[in-house]
């Protein structure tokens, strides 16, 4: 279900989300500029909880906050979404630890857009550091502006975990009992073009003459499913 760039308000996801909390289905739930605030940021959590199926969540450029997110947060726990984008939503350091503590304990999750958002250079490590704990995440987009030493390092090892997984190891997560391999892991720090309507990616390695075919960020124009895959 794709309603973004739709004012259907607070009001409106409150509706959709009575719709789809037993939806056994949906598996794409895209509210990317829809005017939503916390009230929207709950009625998702209660769909995402109530849902069975849901993979892939967009709820980009919405006013949802700390609060909101530290709802969306919450319901994480027993779903089964592998994509989550809340870029430019308000996402401050507080939001950022109650994001990086859920992921940490996430066993979905496997790509997370948190671009646009004031986490911090604190934020972002704490976020960093949870993907290097979960063996299953392995891509994360933030904005380069906090990418310092210790943001780096931490991407360097996810950097590595994505090479030796690809010569078919299986590599774990700092201090993980897990043995699951990943598959091609990614993470991106990400700078903006301002003079463009798109983001554009790049890929942190430690080779700077080699770089994946990284997917480039969210156009404002209707994306396509296989944007965030």
């Amino acid at each position: 279900l794709y309603v973004s760039h739709n004012p259907i308000s607070d009001d409106g996801m409150a509706l959709i989300s009575e719709a789809l909390k037993h939806n056994t289905s949906l598996t794409l739930l895209g509210v990317e500029k829809c005017g939503l605030s916390v009230k929207g940021a709950i009625s998702i959590s209660e769909v995402i909880m109530g849902n069975s199926s849901l993979e892939k969540l967009w709820i980009g450029w919405s006013e949802i906050g700390d609060d909101g997110i530290s709802a969306i947060a919450g319901a994480l726990g027993n779903s089964k979404i592998s994509v989550l984008v809340v870029s430019e939503c308000g996402i401050t350091l507080t939001g950022a630890r109650v994001l990086a503590a859920a992921l940490s304990s996430n066993h979905t999750i496997r790509k997370l857009v948190l671009r646009g958002n004031p986490i911090t250079v604190e934020g972002a490590l704490l976020i960093v550091k949870a993907a290097v704990h979960n063996t299953v995440c392995h891509e994360v987009w933030i904005d380069d502006i906090y990418g310092n030493d210790e943001v780096k390092m931490m991407l360097n090892i996810l950097e590595e975990r994505k090479r030796q997984s690809e010569r078919g190891y299986s590599i774990s997560g700092t201090d993980s009992s897990s043995e699951e391999s990943l598959e091609e892991p990614k993470v991106t720090m990400e700078t903006r073009s301002d003079s463009e309507e798109t983001y554009s990616t790049l890929p942190i390695t430690t080779d700077v003459g080699s770089t994946d075919n990284v997917e480039t960020g969210r156009d404002k124009r209707c994306p396509s499913d296989e944007k965030l895959s």
